[in-house]
């Protein structure tokens, strides 16, 4: 199931997104608006459709548990989210009536990547928010917990496999009372969510065991290439800038001129191979 755009449309909306955030980053004027979307209760106090009023994807959390609070795109002041599959994340979704997800609101979670998302491509996940309180699936497998409730607003945490392709992805939340399915709201959130790898995560194809390699390789954004041949290669001092804010939206850019299909963007190889057929 798809709440998005037909792929015609999906790359032109992409890149119109991409070049769009990066320019309100750049500014930094822009102010976090909260969309509130309340239907308001007839004379005849009929129930409230319930609705999602807002999300707040905890941009600088999630990044800090990942390893991703040093890019730019999470210290903005409109926070971009960036973390890394294979561990959790966490989110607030706010409503318009009380947070009761164990026997008041039925919420489904749709996650998806590319133009054309599928469960069976690994590119979509469809999780039912009940009252739960563990994971109770595998690693390998997408899942959903209630973590707590203040009123209207509900806690979420999900499970992300350590096998899901990376780029952006996008959220879209559905809502119904239990037991009325047919009376639903979709909201789709526009902020867009950067999963990387992860070389922390064990199940990761690019998990790095030492941790002195770890901060060399992964997260020091200063060192040396070696240039020359032998016997006279040198070394020389090299800014590789990974978290300047240009950076992400570049590699997804490169990705999708790549033709690299969106269910094939899980796998380390292929992509390093596709980025290096495209910067040659």
């Amino acid at each position: 199931m798809s709440f998005f755009y037909d792929v015609g449309d999906y790359f032109d909306d992409l890149f119109s997104g991409l070049r769009h955030d990066n320019n309100e980053r750049l500014r930094e004027e822009r102010v976090e608006e909260e969309v509130v979307r309340v239907q308001d209760e007839a004379e005849n106090e009929v129930e409230v459709k319930p609705k999602v009023v807002s999300v707040n994807l905890q941009a600088k959390t999630n990044a800090l548990n990942s390893h991703c609070d040093k890019f730019e795109l999470v210290n903005r002041k409109k926070a971009t989210s960036v973390i890394r599959r294979g561990g959790p994340m966490s989110f607030d979704i706010k409503f318009n009536k009380d947070a009761d997800l164990k026997s008041g609101l039925k919420v489904t979670l749709f996650f998806s990547f590319g133009p054309r998302p599928s469960v069976t491509k690994g590119t979509q996940a469809i999780l039912l928010v009940t009252g739960k309180k563990t994971f109770d699936k595998n690693e390998d497998e997408w899942d959903v917990r209630f973590s707590t409730q203040d009123g209207e607003t509900a806690t979420i945490e999900v499970q992300i496999p350590h096998h899901v392709p990376v780029g952006v992805w996008k959220l879209a939340i559905e809502v119904s009372p239990h037991g009325n399915e047919k009376v639903r709201d979709i909201f789709r959130l526009e902020d867009q969510i950067f999963i990387l790898f992860n070389p922390w995560s064990k199940d990761d194809e690019v998990y790095m065991e030492d941790e002195e390699k770890r901060n060399e390789y992964v997260l020091n954004d200063i060192g040396k290439v070696w240039v020359g041949s032998y016997p006279t290669a040198r070394g020389r001092h090299w800014v590789f800038g990974q978290y300047d804010d240009a950076v992400l939206p570049a590699c997804v850019y490169l990705l999708e001129k790549a033709n690299l299909k969106p269910d094939e963007r899980g796998d380390a190889v292929k992509i390093s191979r596709a980025i290096s057929k495209m910067v040659k």
